[in-house]
């Protein structure tokens, strides 16, 4: 079996890169709660574009993905990754996944910690009060079942906590996730998967004790989310396809004034939806060295930021059980001046 057709697709991503990396947004999804937990999960999945829904050819993908993939993991395995980010930005991930009962179940844990710092502090008049900073964490418990050797099904249980300011409470909100995985006898190689994320996931902040009477109570909702992909992977790589259907429920508040100049506040809710595409390549000279490419946020419905990503993987030979590898993935982020690199330590057993 020859990987040429699988490295010819990957050269044409990795061409297409300077020309979709031009293709700027216009903020279509600006302001939207828990981005960073959309950034990516691990350097494979951002290198792939996160477009992993249906996972990847050894099960190893987060089932922040989708928890339908966790019984189809070859081996348990814990990894660490660490963001180098612009604009004072910080993103690092805990994973810890493990399949049970010959892979016919399997649990997972996560923790994903962002935020930004050196936030430059300013009072009405102009005057500086210091430096600034907000922090956020997800922590996750996930667990699928296979009841089939073909079919797989899971849930996820998301736990966002946000700071962000002084005087403002500290947010704490569960959201849900569930996904399901179908591999069929008639296609080998073939997977397709759908996936549920964010369901109830909001946050609510409060700053009447700061501004009082002119405080607001605001609730900002995550975007709700519905995948759908497929993988085809073959001896030598895999390819990767997803859609993703969001939608958002948006608070807005208008003031005006009546003809005899009273003041009146108006609110009401709308909700937005957009489509996007992801796509991702991954190839595998040898058994122990991937190397990935992947486009991100392709939008369907208005403009987006397109956001290519390419990354690499190399398993260290290990003794016994215990196989250590280093991924590494970067993607060409459309609204900030650098590039984002993404560094993950992982070993399998």
């Amino acid at each position: 079996m020859t990987n040429r057709p699988l490295f010819l697709a990957l050269a044409s991503l990795i061409c297409a890169i300077p020309l979709v990396a031009r293709a700027q947004d216009d903020g279509a999804r600006g302001g939207a709660p828990g981005a960073y937990s959309r950034l990516g999960i691990g350097a494979r999945g951002l290198a792939l574009g996160n477009a992993l829904v249906a996972g990847t050819a050894d099960g190893m993908a987060s089932a922040l993905y989708n928890p339908a993939l966790l019984p189809l993991a070859s081996s348990r395995s814990v990894s660490a990754s660490g963001g180098l980010l612009t604009l004072d930005r910080r993103l690092n991930v805990l994973q810890i996944n493990l399949p049970l009962r010959g892979r016919r179940a399997g649990v997972a844990f996560g923790l994903i910690n962002a935020g930004v710092r050196h936030i430059d502090g300013r009072d009405s008049d102009g005057r500086a009060t210091g430096d600034l900073s907000t922090g956020e964490n997800l922590i996750s418990f996930a667990f699928g079942v296979a009841p089939r050797p073909d079919l797989s099904f899971g849930v996820v249980f998301r736990g966002y906590q946000a700071s962000l300011y002084d005087g403002v409470k500290q947010n704490f909100s569960v959201g849900l996730d569930v996904g399901a995985s179908y591999r069929p006898a008639q296609v080998p190689g073939l997977t397709v998967a759908a996936a549920m994320s964010d369901a109830n996931s909001s946050y609510r902040w409060n700053t009447k004790p700061i501004y009082g009477e002119k405080g607001t109570d605001t609730e900002d909702h995550f975007p709700l989310r519905f995948r759908l992909g497929a993988r085809y992977t073959k001896p030598y790589g895999s390819a990767m396809v997803e859609l993703e259907q969001a939608s958002r429920t948006v608070d807005l508040r208008t003031a005006d004034f009546t003809d005899a100049g009273v003041l009146i506040n108006r609110s009401e809710s709308r909700t937005r939806r957009y489509g996007t595409a992801r796509f991702g390549l991954e190839a595998t000279p040898t058994p122990l060295v991937a190397v990935r490419a992947g486009i991100d946020e392709v939008g369907l419905t208005g403009k987006t930021g397109v956001r290519p990503t390419l990354g690499f993987g190399i398993e260290i030979p290990g003794t016994g059980r215990f196989r250590p590898r280093l991924d590494y993935a970067v993607a060409f982020e459309p609204n900030a001046p650098g590039a984002l690199h993404l560094i993950e330590a992982s070993f399998r057993f």
